[in-house]
């Protein structure tokens, strides 16, 4: 899936601002700008039940007999905890809130399976119930917050988006180079909601994209390939 680099990106929000002119500081603003644009976008994506958009997947190893995994590393972009699934038995683990999951495991390592039934995310721990008596592999679907370009990087979402980028990014340029042009400054906003409602929040949903409706429950939204020992 072609995306367009962050470079390019630059050049054309500066070419739509009428102001593109070598200017290694302007540009780092426009990476600023970009940067908070994408979060804007992720978030307009998810609104839009369009996660698909921004899932990603991980693989995390339980250790036998312990309770809870470590995602400080491997889950440190991830907003929404979207599904958990394991490959022993090709079962769905159910995500329910910590709080209920306690309430139902006192004592996770007194209650022991092969595989768990639920799970639970808290403080960079996801805990699990009954605790696994062997290691086995689990799979975590998510949608994970987009990490900052720099220049030279490439953008994380595909080309569709590209629009509201610019949009965003001339509407920052112009409130910054032109702060007292309110009249400009409200034509690009209006511009960037446009292409919003456009593009994310009116565009037609297939299946494809709408993820809350693509999948039987029982089936992952990204399915690995199951291992075979």
């Amino acid at each position: 899936m072609a995306k367009t680099t962050v470079n390019t990106m630059v050049t054309k929000i500066k070419r739509r601002a009428d102001h593109d002119v070598p200017d290694s500081d302007l540009d780092n603003l426009v990476i600023d700008v970009i940067n908070d644009g994408l979060k804007e976008i992720y978030q307009d994506l998810i609104d839009a039940e369009r996660q698909l958009e921004t899932g990603q997947q991980k693989t995390l190893t339980t250790v036998a007999n312990v309770a809870s995994v470590d995602i400080t590393t491997d889950l440190a972009d991830a907003d929404i905890h979207i599904k958990v699934t394991e490959r022993t038995n090709d079962g769905n683990i159910t995500i329910i809130p910590y709080n209920e999951f306690i309430s139902i495991y006192v004592d996770p390592t007194a209650n022991k399976s092969a595989t768990p039934d639920q799970c639970a995310f808290f403080d960079g721990k996801v805990f699990f119930g009954p605790t696994p008596n062997q290691a086995i592999s689990i799979f975590v679907d998510y949608a994970g917050i987009p990490a900052d370009v720099i220049a030279g990087e490439t953008l994380p979402f595909k080309t569709k988006y590209d629009p509201i980028l610019v949009a965003m990014g001339v509407k920052g340029l112009v409130a910054w180079l032109d702060s007292k042009n309110a009249s400009g400054i409200l034509t690009a906003g209006v511009e960037v909601t446009r292409l919003k409602n456009l593009l994310i929040k009116f565009a037609t949903k297939d299946n494809s994209n709408r993820q809350t409706q693509s999948r039987r429950p029982s089936i992952p939204f990204f399915a690995p390939r199951k291992v075979i020992n």
